[in-house]
């Protein structure tokens, strides 16, 4: 009777660790995490020049995009933490959190990822 009540003591305390663990990982990730444009289109610049304008941006994590060869694809940390993901995007980053400037918004790929832009899509 002792050793069924120590193990199961052990195994909730194993298994209360590991979603603490998990939980907390996401929480790091995302202090990282920034506004990413979710859709774009083009519109017209302050020149009267076409350009590439965002339409919506999403709540996005840090290093949950591949962001070395094409933007918009998922990696594998997007498929780990879906879930927490899917919470965070409805109660906490939400699209009308952006609008308050509390959090951090990163442009349309930045100067960084065009020139690997124009090269996986063919400029």
């Amino acid at each position: 009777m002792v050793t069924t009540r120590k193990n199961i003591v052990l195994y909730s305390l194993g298994a209360i660790a590991i979603v603490s663990l998990y939980i907390g990982s996401y929480c790091i990730l995302s202090i990282s995490g920034s506004y990413r444009i979710g859709a774009s289109g083009i519109g017209q610049g302050k020149d009267g020049n076409a350009k590439i304008v965002a339409k919506w941006y999403n709540w996005l994590p840090a290093h949950f995009m591949n962001t070395d060869v094409n933007p918009w694809k998922p990696n594998i940390t997007m498929y780990f933490y879906f879930p927490l993901y899917v919470v965070d995007i409805r109660w906490w980053h939400t699209e009308n959190a952006m609008y308050t400037k509390m959090y951090k918004v990163t442009p349309f790929l930045g100067d960084e990822h065009a020139e690997k832009f124009d090269k996986y899509y063919g400029k």
